[in-house]
Order: structure tokens, then sequence, then C-alpha cells
């Protein structure tokens, strides 16, 4: 990792390899949560992670209160959000709007590697779960 700064808040400058890595949240099967960007970072409304699912791995149905937005970087999946399932696969970006009931699932025989890019109040809910 490496902070640039001109004073003030820093630049933080990480790879995903290097980045923090936390079991999924409850209910989540085969999940980890890497965090490349959080506000111990100096970041005060966003975050940036990456949820790593394994084969055969989910997340619960859930919904929270912000909106957030991923882009698939490796692997094949599905979400499921307000009963319309769509196929994940790299490249593919999406935008899951606040109180929609979704869930995602990994398919493919590698990890799913989902960038997600949120309100930093998903952080202080992810750590209270």
């Amino acid at each position: 990792m490496k902070n640039n700064s001109s004073g003030g808040v820093k630049m933080k400058v990480i790879r995903l390899c290097d980045a923090p890595t936390e079991a999924g949240e409850v209910g989540c099967h085969g999940m980890a949560v890497r965090w490349l960007i959080t506000r111990s970072d100096g970041a005060k409304t966003v975050l940036m992670r990456v949820f790593e699912v394994e084969p055969g791995g989910d997340s619960p149905f859930h919904s929270h209160t912000w909106e957030h937005a991923c882009f698939v970087l490796d692997g094949k999946g599905k979400i499921t959000c307000e009963g319309k399932t769509l196929d994940l696969e790299p490249g593919v970006a999406l935008f899951v709007p606040p109180k929609k009931l979704h869930r995602v699932e990994s398919i493919g025989t590698t990890p799913l590697k989902v960038l997600e890019c949120a309100p930093s109040v998903a952080e202080e809910a992810y750590h209270q779960a």
C-alpha cells in the first residue's frame, strides 16, 4: 500500500491482493470481502470493496437503505433483484437501488469477484451485523 499526500487526507493506492479480507456477513455462504477504501482511509462518504464468492456460494436475500454500484471483475454468477434474475460475468456493471430485495450467487467454476462502491454507511452496517 502506498499513501501520497499534499496535506490533509492522504491519497491511498492499494493492490487487491494486499487488501484486508474478512468473512462475509451472517447468512453468506462461501463469501469474503476485501476492503479497498474505507473511512479509516479518510473516505467520508464512499467505500470500495471486492466481494469474492466461491463457486456455489451466495448471499441471502437482503435489502438496505443505500444504493450501490457494482462491476464484475471475474467469475460467473447471478443476481436476483425484486424477482428478476440476471447473469453476471466479467465486464458487467450493475446498480442496485436502495430498499430493493436482492441476492448474489456464484455459479461458475472459479470465484465470482465483484467490485462494489457504496456509501460509507454500508461499512458501519457490515461491522454491526
